[in-house]
């Protein structure tokens, strides 16, 4: 599944929709050098279910994902800004609002990265980490009346700004 493959791509689950998508090739939002790509899933009972594959935002281009009103989004692994010229932004915003990642979720894996968590959404992963890949943090984690839940560890090199709500980590590396 690739939106914003060269262009620009734009994805709305809500009403209840579901979305499955099986790729072993993961799936990819703002994938080449400029490019621009948008999901959206929003609603209670809308969900985007990705079975198989590493998803990206922001590989090479723009890439945002925002899971709001009680929307959900379920996959293996997350990866925001993947190659220094991408730009990955993920939002999880809203009771009721889900990201669960049965792996790991790397934010500003070599380009730059934001993880907002806010208004009772809820983040789900195995492992976390906001990086600093060109030794200025670039990987922003912003938490201010959310809940992140993260199973195994946390590895902080960008900028964290905590404002409110909950950080549940079982180990912790900063």
């Amino acid at each position: 599944l690739i939106l914003g493959g060269s262009g620009v791509g734009n994805l709305t689950i809500s009403s209840g929709g579901t979305v499955t998508s099986s790729a072993a090739g993961g799936a990819f939002v703002g994938q080449s050098p400029g490019s621009d790509g948008r999901v959206t899933v929003t609603g209670s009972g809308s969900r985007w279910l990705m079975n198989g594959g590493a998803f990206i935002v922001g590989l090479s281009g723009s890439g945002e994902v925002t899971v709001s009103n009680g929307g959900e989004f379920s996959g293996t692994s997350l990866t925001f800004g993947s190659v220094p010229s991408g730009t990955g932004v993920v939002a999880v915003t809203g009771a009721g609002s889900k990201e669960t990642l049965t792996g790991s979720a790397s934010v500003a894996s070599a380009g730059a990265g934001t993880l907002n968590v806010t208004a009772g959404g809820e983040f789900y992963a195995l492992r976390l980490t906001n990086g600093d890949p060109a030794g200025t943090p670039i990987g922003t984690l912003n938490l201010d009346g959310g809940s992140i839940y993260i199973g195994d560890d946390f590895t902080n090199g960008g900028v964290f700004t905590f404002t409110d709500g909950l950080l549940q980590v079982a180990a912790v590396l900063l």
